[in-house]
């Protein structure tokens, strides 16, 4: 796990790929979140204009969406159940949920979704969520604090996935088409099992 390897912020590290920053604004949610610098360092070496962030999420949203899809109930909703006498009951009702996401995240499964672990001195545990994207101009990034180096050789894995989750090929088409293809696919794979 990587967590061994992220370190709180020294001041003596260059900017680098996969430093943690506090407090970078994310227009699609009109919210700042914690975020970490997807952009490569070549790219960093070279000036560019524009930096890529992805945030970083604590570990508890997964649980508090996941649990909210599975009740049918908004997260606020989910929020007070779980802060209420009955609370612990309605946890233990999701606990297989809750399990089998966090050894899905935790072994890096969910394509959107990247495990950290825990961050000096931040609460918890944390992801990256791919699915929240910001770019900020480069010359700008003096306005934000470093909080946390990765220092993992394999900290390189956190842009290789970023890559992987949007470097997908748009296809038109709806989900009823996709279902109804792959339907069609397995009846005829079915019918001739050679």
């Amino acid at each position: 796990m990587f967590e061994e390897y992220i370190i709180q912020e020294d001041n003596n590290d260059d900017l680098d790929q996969s430093n943690l920053f506090d407090k970078i604004y994310f227009d699609s949610e009109k919210k700042e979140f914690r975020a970490v610098l997807i952009t490569p360092i070549c790219d960093i070496n070279w000036d560019i204009n524009y930096l890529n962030f992805c945030a970083i999420l604590p570990y508890d949203m997964i649980v508090l969406s996941n649990i909210s899809k599975s009740s049918g109930l908004p997260i606020d909703e989910v929020k007070k159940k779980i802060n209420s006498t009955k609370g612990k009951e309605f946890v233990e009702e999701h606990k297989k949920l809750v399990k089998t996401d966090l050894d899905l995240i935790i072994n890096n499964r969910f394509t959107h979704y990247h495990w950290l672990g825990k961050i000096p001195n931040l609460e918890g545990y944390w992801f990256v969520d791919y699915s929240l994207t910001s770019c900020i101009e480069s010359t700008k990034l003096d306005n934000f604090e470093r909080i946390a180096i990765i220092k993992s050789p394999l900290r390189e894995s956190i842009f290789v996935r970023y890559s992987n989750c949007m470097g997908r090929v748009g296809l038109k088409g709806e989900k009823k088409d996709r279902d109804k293809y792959r339907d069609k696919t397995l009846e005829v794979l079915l019918a001739n099992p050679t």
